[in-house]
């Protein structure tokens, strides 16, 4: 049985800083079905922010692949590199069972 498409929001942090910020009014959005497909929806959307990204290594955290969870090692020009991570942004107007993470404490 073929996995469903799941899009959601991301939010990338590098490495000791604050959280990257909305672009317009929203977070970049990645749309998956199998890890190669979330690995490469990562690495555009991580583009949003970083576009002259280089050589960008992702690995997601965790067993399931589906929670969206990870981070991301950035080479860019001028032979400097980041690490950050991402996550899934929650959004309280979608049901349960099509967030990628569940939210802790039902918050």
């Amino acid at each position: 049985m073929a996995e469903p498409r799941r899009t959601h929001q991301v939010i990338f942090q590098v490495a000791g800083r604050k959280p990257m910020p909305k672009l317009g009014a929203r977070y970049p959005q990645v749309s998956y079905r199998s890890k190669t497909e979330l690995r490469t929806a990562v690495v555009a959307a991580a583009r949003t922010y970083w576009p002259s990204l280089k050589t960008p290594y992702v690995t997601l955290d965790g067993s399931d692949w589906r929670q969206c969870r990870g981070r991301i090692a950035l080479s860019l020009p001028g032979a400097t590199s980041v690490d950050a991570s991402f996550a899934p942004v929650f959004d309280p107007n979608r049901p349960a069972d099509e967030q990628a993470r569940r939210q802790a404490g039902g918050h």
